[in-house]
């Protein structure tokens, strides 16, 4: 059961978005504040010298997001459904790109965004707000609305893709 008006989540089942799996695939909750998403298919992740840190803390948004990158190429770290979780896992890894989910339930990302920065992270916001809700530190930085059509979103870490390769 995925109750996303109250958050209640349980182990659910799906069909894999990563091609060419189409497998029936578990959601865990996340109890850890990171979405696990298992299918059994070890071969589908394929490795990228670009990592990807997904912050989403809706579900099917944040699976949907993972999947878009690494058929793209990228190596996602995650994806986490809360700024501490996010901190849990930049603290194992510094990801060379970011794509930040403007609004995590009540909490702002901006002081993750901020540490991000400050390590030289690229990064993207999404929202389904307007850049008016990015404070002046960040404004400058690409912005994806939600919704949008994955090109968009792929088009913007292309780009921070090539400002990492110089």
């Amino acid at each position: 059961m995925l109750r996303m008006g109250c958050r209640e989540y349980r182990v659910n089942i799906f069909m894999c978005p990563r091609p060419p799996c189409g497998d029936a695939c578990a959601i865990s909750p996340p109890l850890s504040g990171i979405w696990q998403a298992s299918c059994g298919r070890s071969d589908l992740t394929e490795k990228s010298e670009v990592s990807v840190l997904v912050v989403e803390d809706e579900p099917f948004i944040a699976l949907d997001l993972q999947a878009m990158a690494e058929r793209a190429g990228y190596r996602v770290i995650g994806p986490a459904n809360s700024v501490e979780a996010a901190r849990l896992l930049t603290a194992q890894e510094t990801p060379q790109l970011a794509l930040l989910d403007v609004s995590l339930g009540r909490s702002s990302v901006f002081e993750l965004a901020d540490m991000l920065a400050n390590l030289g992270t690229p990064i993207i916001f999404i929202t389904g707000r307007s850049r008016t809700a990015l404070p002046e530190a960040h404004k400058h930085r690409p912005l994806v609305v939600k919704p949008f059509q994955p090109e968009t979103l792929l088009a913007a870490m292309r780009e921070a893709s090539r400002r990492l390769r110089g």
